[in-house]
């Protein structure tokens, strides 16, 4: 269990979304946060027991959804991810960790069909990098982007569920040694699973599973039995559909 919150981070922005992650090597996760108001994200450095320091702002303006950490070029650094949108249109921004709190470089991918927000990280190839799987905004699917060397990303698809995407993570659900999409679809419609390839690339989704409405999914080890465990949580509704 946790204990009761001990200690606030002040801040003067209006925050959508955070992440945790080890930025400097110092063995402690820092804060790194998206904001609307005023656009861009801001990190706070991890000071030692359960404090942080100021927050620093970075890649402003940027109207953000959804900000991820991951290792995106394979050399060890924490890198930041982050969705830009816009009414119509959404774009990836990418941060390459220097190992002190801050990044290096840059690029965007702006040949999105739509707006993305949520965001999950992993290596969907086994090649050492980690990659990104985006849900896109007031659509029924999701955008998969895999990291290269050079410090870019290549699409390997756009793939169609049954309804509206709420959230998706990722992980091997199938037994198959090859990452899976585990997707929350809107609507009361549940669940849905696409295998994964083991390059990148995934079959055809599962039917859906327990229909019910999921907001947000994660997926995780709680209860020392081989497998993934799955997490899901939505806001308060009726009952779930027969």
């Amino acid at each position: 269990m946790f204990k009761s919150p001990s200690y606030a981070v002040a801040s003067n922005f209006n925050a959508t979304s955070v992440a945790l992650g080890d930025l400097n090597g110092d063995g402690m996760d820092d804060l790194v946060v998206g904001h609307g108001v005023p656009q861009g994200i801001s990190v706070s450095l991890a000071t030692g027991g359960g404090s942080f320091g100021p927050f620093v702002s970075a890649f402003a303006p940027r109207r953000l959804g959804g900000v991820a950490l991951g290792d995106f070029d394979g050399d060890g650094l924490r890198d930041v991810a982050m969705t830009s949108i816009a009414t119509g249109s959404g774009s990836v921004f990418v941060g390459y960790g220097d190992g002190n709190g801050g990044w290096v470089d840059s690029f965007e991918v702006v040949a999105s069909p739509g707006r993305m927000f949520e965001a999950a990280v992993g290596d969907l190839n086994g090649d050492g990098r980690d990659d990104l799987v985006f849900a896109l905004l007031d659509s029924d699917s999701v955008m998969v982007y895999v990291s290269n060397a050079n410090r870019t990303l290549t699409s390997t698809g756009r793939y169609f569920t049954y309804n509206s995407v709420n959230d998706v993570a990722i992980g091997d659900v199938v037994g198959s040694n090859a990452p899976d999409l585990v997707i929350s679809i809107g609507d009361s419609a549940g669940i849905a699973i696409f295998p994964g390839n083991g390059d990148g690339t995934f079959g055809a989704p599962s039917d859906p599973l327990w229909p019910f409405f999921a907001q947000h999914v994660a997926l995780g080890e709680i209860d020392g039995q081989p497998g993934l465990a799955l997490v899901t949580a939505a806001p308060a509704r009726t009952s779930p559909v027969d």
